[in-house]
């Protein structure tokens, strides 16, 4: 493998992956969100769920995702930045939320 590509998969490997089955906190830290799948409930035809800005329900919403039975991941490219940390909020039919993130990285200040 070439180089471009074992940097890719070591990068790879700093992505946290999480799954959840209720709202809540994913990260306190900065980060960026990658990628999004949803699981409905079983014979679920309309569901929808809302990603926040922050650690709590009464952060500001980045995304909201609603969507029928199939139509279920959602792929961020460019991902979306997070400053404040990430919330999952549940919303209706949902049986689990995958979410893949990285968390930001302490910029370096240039030299004076």
């Amino acid at each position: 493998m070439d180089s471009y590509g074992e940097e890719y998969l070591d990068w790879c490997r700093e992505l946290i992956t999480t799954r959840l089955t209720a709202s809540g906190a994913v990260t306190a830290k900065p980060a960026f969100i990658f990628w999004i799948s949803v699981c409905p409930d079983n014979g679920t035809l309309v569901y929808d769920i809302a990603i926040h800005n922050g650690e709590t329900a009464n952060a500001p919403i980045l995304i909201e995702l609603a969507g029928q039975f199939g139509q279920n991941k959602a792929h961020l490219c460019p991902p979306i930045y997070f400053n404040k940390g990430i919330y999952f909020a549940e919303g209706a039919n949902i049986k689990s939320v995958t979410i893949q993130y990285l968390e930001d990285i302490p910029h370096k200040k240039p030299p004076a």
